[in-house]
C-alpha cells in the first residue's frame, strides 16, 4: 500500500497503533498499525550523503532503532569529522552524534518519498507524576507494561505540541495511566477542561478502577446470609465463608490514614473508602452527590447498603490490591415466594435476615449494578 501521507488522529475516535518510542508518559510516539511495515521507505538511495545538511531528511543507521530509518538532521558539530543529532521521523526518538558514513540519501525513485514523518507524539491523559517529576525508572516500567504488540489508542484531546490519549496495551483490563496508578508509579491529575465535542469517559477513575463482581457460573449453590433487602427481587447476600478471611485483606485503616479526600473527582460510580464509627474504613461507590451540602451518598460494597457522608469522611483508593477481592454483598432477585410452605418476606425482614442462614442457587448471573443475580432459596435455616 503506498503511503502518501500518515493517519490522522482525531478526537474521540479509538486507533490501533505501535508504540514506536518514549520516556515518560507525557512523551510517547506512536504509529497507526496500517503502516507496521514501512520497510519500502526506509531503503536508502544509492550514494552516501558526504555533506549533510540541516534539516535535511536522509536514512541512516539508527542505534536506538537498531536499523536503517528515515530521519531529519537536527544539529551538525563543527568538529573537523563532524557527526549529527537526527530525529528519526517514524518512531519519535534522537539519535545524537551519527558518523556521516551512516547517513544515506533517500530513494528517490520509490512511490512514497515525499511522506511526512509517522510518528504522532502524545501523552497520557490524566497522569501526572508523584512528585516533581516522573521516578527514574518510570522508562522500564511502562516498557514491561506496553509489551511488544500494538496497542488501542483513544484519543480525548489535543494540544499545540501532542495528542492527549489513553492507551490500552494489548490483553490489559486497564489503560496505561491507571497501570501507573494501580503500581504506585505516578498519581491521577483533576480532569481538565478538553474538547466541547467529545469528553473523554473512559479515562476517569469512575469508569476503569471499579471494584469489581464475585464470578459466579449458572447452578452454582451458595450458603450465607442476607444483608440488605429491598424486596424479594432487590437484595444483597453475603457468603459465610468470606466473613474473616476477606475482611481481613481490605482492611483500609492503616491505608487511608494519610489519604487526602482531594484526590477523589467526586464523580457518581468513583469507587472510594468511607470512614465509619471506630475509625475503620469500608468500600464504597458514589451514588450521588450533594455540592451544595458536600455530601455523597454512598453504596457500600461489602454491605450492600446506601449511606449518606460527608466529603472529608471519604478517602481515594488507588491501590490495586483493595480492587483484587470481589464486592462482598452478592446482588440478587428472586422470584420465589416461599419456601417450604412459609413465606419469604417473613424470612427476609430486617428483624428477621440476621438470625437466618440461607442457600441459594443461582439460576441466571446478573450485571452489577443494574442486573442482580436471579436466584433460587433452597433452603433456610437459624
Amino acid at each position: 500500500m503506498a503511503i502518501h501521507e500518515p493517519i490522522q488522529f482525531h478526537v474521540g475516535h479509538e486507533y490501533r497503533v505501535i508504540i514506536t518510542h518514549f520516556t515518560n508518559p507525557k512523551n510517547i510516539y506512536v504509529r497507526s498499525d496500517t503502516y507496521r511495515d514501512i520497510t519500502a521507505i526506509e531503503t536508502p538511495g544509492e550514494d552516501a550523503v558526504h555533506t549533510p545538511v540541516n534539516n535535511q531528511r536522509i536514512i541512516y543507521k539508527s542505534k536506538i532503532v537498531g536499523k536503517l530509518v528515515r530521519g531529519r538532521i537536527c544539529h551538525i558539530s563543527e568538529e573537523a569529522k563532524p557527526t549529527c543529532d537526527i530525529f528519526a521521523i517514524d518512531y519519535g526518538c534522537m539519535d545524537t552524534n551519527v558518523n556521516i558514513k551512516d547517513i544515506y540519501p533517500l530513494n528517490l525513485k520509490g512511490p512514497d518519498v515525499n511522506c511526512p514523518g509517522l510518528a504522532i507524539q502524545c501523552q497520557l491523559h490524566l497522569c501526572e507524576p508523584k512528585e516533581d517529576d516522573f521516578e527514574s525508572d518510570i522508562q522500564e516500567k511502562m516498557k514491561i507494561f506496553f509489551g511488544d504488540a500494538p496497542a488501542m489508542m483513544h484519543v480525548v484531546n489535543k494540544t499545540k505540541d501532542a495528542l492527549v490519549v489513553e492507551i490500552m496495551p494489548l490483553g490489559s483490563a486497564y489503560d496505561m495511566s491507571q497501570l501507573l496508578v494501580l503500581y504506585d508509579l505516578t498519581v491521577f491529575s483533576k480532569p481538565k477542561k478538553v474538547n466541547k465535542a467529545y469528553s473523554s469517559t473512559k479515562g476517569k477513575v469512575t469508569l476503569v478502577l471499579n471494584y469489581k463482581s464475585k464470578k459466579f457460573c449458572v447452578g452454582d449453590i451458595l450458603f450465607g446470609k442476607v444483608v440488605s433487602v429491598d424486596s424479594l427481587t432487590n437484595f444483597y447476600f453475603c457468603e459465610i465463608s468470606d466473613s474473616d478471611q476477606s475482611n481481613e485483606k481490605i482492611n483500609l485503616s492503616a491505608y487511608c490514614k494519610d489519604k487526602s479526600a482531594n484526590h477523589l473527582n467526586m464523580n457518581i460510580g468513583e469507587p472510594c473508602a468511607v470512614e465509619m464509627d471506630g475509625n475503620c474504613y469500608e468500600r464504597a461507590i458514589i451514588r450521588s452527590v450533594n455540592s451544595k451540602e458536600h455530601t455523597a451518598t454512598l453504596f457500600l460494597v461489602d454491605k450492600g447498603t446506601e449511606i449518606e457522608s460527608k466529603f472529608s469522611r471519604l478517602k481515594p483508593v488507588l491501590d490495586k490490591e483493595y480492587y483484587d477481592v470481589p464486592m462482598l454483598a452478592i446482588h440478587c432477585s428472586t422470584t420465589d415466594e416461599e419456601v417450604n410452605g412459609l413465606p419469604l418476606k417473613d424470612f427476609l425482614s430486617d428483624s428477621m435476615k440476621s438470625q437466618l442462614k440461607l442457600t441459594i442457587v443461582i439460576r441466571e448471573l446478573g450485571e452489577f449494578p443494574l442486573k442482580p443475580n436471579i436466584v433460587k432459596i433452597l433452603r433456610v435455616e437459624k
